[in-house]
């Protein structure tokens, strides 16, 4: 993510002008608000939103967003910094806090941690977004023997809950480390864990007590 694109909300179109005037110098796109409800939510997408910090502004913006589905980042700035107002912003959801008046020097390290987050974030999603997918590929019978190697169980085990040998677990566990397209029982372990894999532990009953061998 390369933030270039800002939406500013503060009530004072005087100081607007200022900080305007102090991110053309970057080349920074900048759109004045005296307000967040004045904002059209289509044309946040890939904003970042410098706000003043008065009243409850930081909680309505964040309100607002969440009521239109997005999650812009959000930096706070205020011209008295109060370490209670400053905790009281973060924890509304403010990504940043400046005190006013700020220069591009003290803008940067912020835009460019928004930044790093945002794409550590945007690379997290990709691979459990991978991993839910390849899951998904997998028979009953392996999504079973992928949960027990989860839960630390020996292919002994997993097949005793399962009514099935150990030898056929090996095979059910060789197929789904194949699917994933893992290298190891280790890896499948990660992939499960990336993509947030819940099935409870194996256990006897009516799928192994049926299936028995065959499975």
């Amino acid at each position: 993510m390369t933030i270039n694109c800002f939406a500013l909300i503060d009530p004072d179109p005087r100081r607007r002008s200022l900080v305007c005037d102090r991110l053309a110098g970057a080349s920074m796109f900048v759109a004045q608000f005296s307000w967040v409800r004045e904002i059209d939510p289509e044309k946040l997408e890939h904003a970042v939103l410098l706000a003043l910090d008065k009243g409850q502004a930081i909680a309505d913006i964040v309100n607002s967003l969440e009521e239109n589905l997005l999650s812009n980042p959000i930096i706070a700035y205020s011209d008295r910094i109060d370490t209670d107002r400053v905790v009281q912003a973060v924890k509304a959801g403010a990504d940043g806090y400046l005190a006013w008046p700020f220069t591009m020097e003290q803008l940067t390290p912020v835009i460019e941690r928004i930044e790093s987050e945002a794409s550590q974030a945007t690379d997290k999603s990709r691979v459990e977004a991978r991993s839910k997918y390849l899951i998904k590929q997998l028979t009953p019978r392996e999504r079973e023997v992928l949960s027990g190697v989860v839960h630390g169980m020996s292919n002994q085990q997993i097949g005793d809950a399962l009514s099935i040998s150990a030898r056929t677990v090996e095979i059910h566990r060789a197929n789904m480390i194949r699917k994933l397209g893992a290298s190891n029982s280790a890896a499948a372990v990660k992939m499960a864990l990336d993509g947030d894999f819940k099935d409870a532990p194996p256990a006897s009953g009516p799928l192994g007590d049926w299936l028995g061998e065959a499975a």
